[in-house]
């Protein structure tokens, strides 16, 4: 009867064991994409806020054209 009863505990052990090591893998791979998608969307506002500034050149060269 001990045998069992150990073997109950040992298998529960190994559930939640498996369970909180699942967790961690999970919120790993969250963070990885998290980060991958804040880089994707730094790199495109960088482009973004250069191609502002050159419009913005374009136009100061066209202004002083007209002059």
């Amino acid at each position: 009867m001990k045998e069992k009863n150990w073997s109950i505990h040992i298998e529960w052990a190994i559930l939640m064991i498996t369970l909180i090591g699942g967790v961690y893998v999970i919120d790993g791979k969250v963070d990885k994409q998290i980060s991958e998608l804040r880089m994707e969307t730094r790199s495109e506002l960088s482009a973004q806020v250069a191609r502002t500034d050159r419009l913005y050149e374009m136009f100061i060269e066209l202004v002083k054209e007209r002059k």
